[in-house]
């Protein structure tokens, strides 16, 4: 059911294309990606689009539609701000001390599975021992959701822009995804010569520089410097 709610309501972008500039003005197409000719459902070839917070909708709603075990005349819970303290494995369940950041009372709940699923910095992970090899670098990225004049791109198209040149915004990337309100998400790389215009002075809990927010005129103007058009 949650299937086809998200398949009626996304954008169905069905081709991605791989755009190169090397100075202002219109970037080169290099790639393109078909995706209509995959041996799948019509409904599936390609990828879906729409804004994260109708995807959280729908799988909430759909999670909330199941029958509690404990009371099945009930129907489940999704609770937000509660966080995982720790766990421990028993021979029939999975212990979990929970805490929740509205009241910073505690609970503990028995549970058949828990699933890791809380990012990088996973409480799960490091109380299970696992390593994250690699290291994590300092990426600053700028985004922005609408529609534009101009734009180069097109609405079933999944788009990746990548540039060089002498004006100062040129050198990055930018992906640009369509979305069912016939706008864009636009989403700008920016290395630490592009964030000058953008600091505010201070850091956040990790020691990196925190950004003002920028304008929609200011992520427009990196768009036309690296061939999203004009």
């Amino acid at each position: 059911a949650v299937v086809g709610k998200i398949l009626s309501t996304s954008k169905h972008v069905v081709h991605a294309r791989l755009w190169e500039t090397q100075d202002k003005g219109s970037g080169q197409l290099v790639g393109d990606i078909d995706f209509r000719p995959m041996k799948t459902s019509a409904a599936f070839k390609g990828m879906r689009s729409q804004m994260q917070w109708l995807t959280e909708k729908q799988l909430t709603e759909h999670l909330e539609s199941f029958p509690r075990v404990q009371d099945p005349r009930q129907c489940m819970a999704i609770e937000r701000g509660v966080e995982l303290v720790s766990f421990a494995e028993k021979a029939d369940c999975v212990e979990c001390e929970l805490k929740n950041n509205h009241t910073g009372m505690t609970e503990r709940v028995a549970t058949k599975f828990l699933l890791g699923t809380d990012g990088g910095r996973s409480t799960i992970r490091k109380q299970l021992g696992f390593t994250f090899d690699g290291e994590t670098t300092a990426e600053y990225f700028v985004a922005l959701h609408a529609r534009f004049e101009n734009y180069v791109g097109a609405l079933d198209c999944m788009d990746l822009y990548f540039s060089k040149g002498s004006d100062p915004h040129a050198a990055g990337m930018i992906f640009v995804m369509p979305m069912i309100d016939d706008g864009f998400l636009v989403i700008a790389d920016l290395d630490k010569h592009q964030q000058k215009e953008w600091l505010t002075g201070e850091v956040d809990r990790h020691g990196q520089p925190v950004l003002r927010q920028p304008t929609a005129e200011e992520i427009c103007k990196i768009m036309a410097t690296r061939g999203c058009g004009q």
